[in-house]
């Protein structure tokens, strides 16, 4: 039953990531609960390959066969942890777009609240999240349900943007995109290493904002075709072979 999770580019989660069965009762839906929080814990404490269901079971305090009646493998408890992260993400996306709609806020304050939002978030167990993403990137399954909540906070963030004065973006789901990922990248390497960067919470955020502000209010610049000649010098191709499922890494947890 000590079970071991492939960490190898080479050899994706195979086993079934769907639960076994639904908790119905109190009772029941405590069991899972103590199950999900030992497992972070656990997760956290030691990685993803120290998560064994023996070690998981004894954290939370059921045997391993009562952890087996509600979830058939050590994928299926990592699936269940990154849903409840996902589905956080998304309640507190909602919510901050829906606020935003009702209280029309000026774009730059807007901006400053969900980089805000953005690096609260990321301050609730950074070290949880990253592990499960980076587990994501060797598992198909998992990158499915990461690649669904990015698709859905784009749309999210896009219905916002589609209805601010002042955005000269021409495709809001363009612009969310970038925007979500900007977001989202920088805080990720502000919150990782704010020892070196040595920069106070207050003025990151500042500068953040100027840098989507720009972007958001500044037009896309429209190129006639007549004005493309023989002589520019064509894009660069890709690079030669397979891109690295490392480099295909979501961040919308990070």
């Amino acid at each position: 039953m000590n079970e071991r999770i492939s960490t190898s580019p080479d050899k994706p989660l195979k086993k079934t990531t769907d639960p076994r069965r639904k908790p119905v009762q109190d009772r029941s839906r405590a069991t899972v609960e103590r199950v999900l929080a030992a497992a972070a814990a656990v997760v956290e404490d030691g990685g993803v390959a120290a998560g064994t269901t023996d070690r998981i079971a004894e954290r939370a305090g059921v045997s391993v066969g009562t952890l087996y009646q509600y979830f058939p493998s050590k994928e299926a408890i990592l699936t269940a942890l990154l849903e409840a992260e996902l589905a956080q993400t998304t309640r507190r996306l909602q919510a901050w777009v829906g606020s935003a709609l009702a209280n029309r806020p000026w774009l730059r304050d807007a901006l400053a609240d969900l980089a805000g939002e953005v690096l609260a978030q990321r301050a609730s167990r950074p070290r949880l999240r990253s592990l499960l993403l980076e587990e994501a990137v060797h598992s198909d399954a998992l990158r499915e349900r990461v690649l669904a909540a990015e698709a859905e906070a784009g749309r999210t963030l896009a219905g916002w943007l589609a209805a601010v004065p002042g955005v000269r973006r021409a495709e809001p789901e363009r612009g969310a995109y970038f925007l979500i990922h900007t977001i989202q990248a920088l805080a990720h390497r502000y919150e990782a290493h704010r020892d070196e960067d040595r920069l106070e919470r207050a003025a990151f955020v500042d500068e953040l904002v100027d840098l989507l502000e720009a972007y958001l209010t500044r037009p896309r610049p429209v190129v006639e075709e007549s004005a493309i000649t023989a002589t520019s010098h064509p894009a660069a191709p890709p690079p030669a072979g397979p891109v690295s499922r490392a480099d295909a890494l979501p961040v919308v947890l990070l």
